[in-house]
């Protein structure tokens, strides 16, 4: 793949596994339309609540009327939302526009991501633990570990995700979630979305008492060995944060490009801040 299609594709992964995020969600929105994405699953949970692009920027007008159209989606809403946007596809004075634009309408640049991808994992280059006991998302209990172990890694109030990915089924066809235990104690959980024949990883989180131990990488290996025996796919891209990325790197992932993700968040009485 060229460098284009690369970036192409952690785009359209993106997109991908957001909008199988939200559609399981009673009430979500998933559309395509004149440029932008929406994957808003209307819940207290901000990321769940996303927008994007689906091309590059053409020019300033371009970016402001693409702005103008993603605020428009999102206006009225109780909850945070937040829209990913790949550095590559907003580049000179149409970045610059899409940024003041962004900045108007009340969004902030809260992160940046490494769009990565690799065609299968490298080998492990040390041993990995055998104490940790795997489990698929299934019951109510492990689908509440998993929401808990992200909310907590990423300094989320549980309750957010608790109203917004404990509902039944959310953990079942393309999606998959799988929690590790360690003696009965929820360890590190992640998960696995099927888009346009490529495995997304995503929803990667270890609990700070069982961190640099491993336990992240075996729920990955797990998930996609998993899949690859299920469906053959072996190709696998991820969306990864500053302190991820190393690790991802020595997993066999490259980075292609990055997206800057712009939040807007929530007024204090619930409605979206303006």
């Amino acid at each position: 793949m060229t460098q284009q299609e690369l970036i192409a594709e952690s785009n359209r992964q993106f997109i991908g596994a957001w909008s199988l995020m939200a559609e399981p969600v009673p009430g979500a929105r998933v559309d395509e339309n004149d440029g932008i994405a929406i994957a808003d699953a209307r819940v207290p949970l901000f990321i769940m609540n996303t927008g994007f692009l689906t091309r590059p920027l053409e020019d300033a007008a371009d970016a402001r009327r693409r702005a103008a159209a993603l605020a428009a989606a999102f206006s009225g809403s109780e909850h945070g939302w937040m829209v990913p946007v790949c550095d590559a596809w907003a580049a000179g004075e149409a970045g610059e526009a899409l940024a003041a634009a962004f900045t108007e309408a009340g969004l902030a640049p809260m992160m940046s991501l490494a769009g990565m991808s690799a065609a299968a994992l490298a080998p492990p280059v040390r041993a990995l633990s055998n104490h940790l006991e795997i489990r698929p998302a299934a019951s109510p209990a492990e689908v509440l570990d998993l929401c808990d172990l992200n909310c907590a890694a990423n300094q989320i109030p549980l309750e957010m995700g608790r109203a917004s990915v404990t509902q039944e089924g959310f953990w079942s066809g393309p999606r998959a979630g799988y929690v590790g235990y360690v003696n009965g104690e929820a360890a590190a959980a992640g998960s696995l979305f099927v888009v346009d024949g490529v495995a997304y990883i995503g929803w990667m989180a270890t609990a700070e008492a069982h961190r640099g131990k491993g336990y992240a990488e075996l729920i990955m290996r797990h998930a996609l060995e998993q899949e690859r025996v299920r469906s053959g796919i072996t190709r696998t891209v991820l969306h990864a944060t500053e302190m991820g990325e190393p690790v991802y790197r020595r997993l066999g992932y490259e980075t292609h490009t990055v997206f800057t993700c712009w939040l807007k968040t929530p007024a204090p009485d619930g409605a979206t801040a303006s």
